[in-house]
C-alpha cells in the first residue's frame, strides 16, 4: 500500500512530461515544410483576387482546420494578411471542411462539385470563392446542374487538367498549379519567397471571352 502514492506521483509526472512534449511539438518545433514558399502561395492568390475583383464584397474560403494541415494554415494566414491591405475585399467566411474519408482533402486536392455547390449555397453573398483544397473536375452537364449561383473561382489545384471546363465556361478566374512550363522564370538559385514560388508553381487563368460575348 505504501507504493500507491509513489505510483500515482510517477504517473502524474509522466503525464505532465507528455503534455509538455506535445505542446512543444505543436507550437515550437520547426515546421517540416517550406514556410516561405506556402506564404508566397497565399500572398500570390490574394494578389490575384485583388487584380480580378474591383467591386467590394466578401469572399468565401474553403480549407481545413489548422491542426489538420499546417501548410493550409500558412497559406490562409498569408492570404488574410495580403487581403487585409485592401479597402474593398475581405474574407467573409472560412469553412474548414471535414473529410468523410481519411486523406480525402489536402493542399490543392479533394474538393468535390457537390461540396462546392453546398458551401456556395450557404453563403450566397460571396463575390468570389477561394479553395485551398483543390477545384473539382466537371463536365458540361455537371456544370449546368450547379445552377446560376456561380461566383468567380480562385484556388490552388494539384491537377491543372481539372480546370479545363471551369476555365472554358469563364467560372475559373485564377488558379495556382504545380509548374508545367519550363524553364521557370527568375534566378536558378532562388532566395526570395516569390522566386521559390515561380520555381515550383505558376498561375493559370481563364481565357478572355471573345469580343462578341462581352457586348
Amino acid at each position: 500500500m505504501n507504493r500507491h502514492p509513489f505510483l500515482i506521483s510517477f504517473v502524474a509526472i509522466l503525464t505532465l512530461i507528455g503534455s509538455v512534449w506535445f505542446t512543444w511539438q505543436r507550437h515550437f518545433r520547426a515546421p517540416d515544410f517550406p514556410v516561405p514558399l506556402h506564404e508566397a502561395v497565399g500572398s500570390v492568390l490574394a494578389t490575384e483576387l485583388l487584380r480580378e475583383l474591383q467591386r467590394p464584397g466578401e469572399i468565401l474560403v474553403l480549407t481545413l482546420d489548422d491542426d489538420a494541415s499546417p501548410i493550409l494554415a500558412t497559406q490562409l494566414a498569408a492570404l488574410r494578411a495580403t487581403l487585409a491591405k485592401s479597402p474593398h475585399l475581405r474574407i467573409g467566411k472560412v469553412v474548414a471542411l471535414e473529410s468523410d474519408k481519411k486523406g480525402k482533402y489536402g493542399p490543392g486536392t479533394g474538393l468535390s462539385s457537390s461540396k462546392l455547390a453546398r458551401e456556395i449555397g450557404k453563403f450566397p453573398q460571396a463575390i468570389a470563392v477561394v479553395s485551398l483544397v483543390g477545384l473539382p473536375s466537371l463536365d458540361d452537364t455537371e456544370l449546368k446542374a450547379m445552377g446560376e449561383l456561380r461566383p468567380p473561382l480562385f484556388g490552388v489545384c494539384r491537377d491543372r487538367r481539372k480546370l479545363e471546363t471551369l476555365a472554358r465556361h469563364q467560372w475559373l478566374r485564377s488558379a495556382i498549379v504545380p509548374r508545367f512550363e519550363f524553364p521557370a522564370p527568375g534566378p536558378e538559385e532562388p532566395k526570395l519567397p516569390r522566386e521559390w514560388f515561380d520555381r515550383q508553381f505558376q498561375i493559370v487563368t481563364a481565357p478572355e471571352p471573345p469580343a462578341s460575348a462581352s457586348r
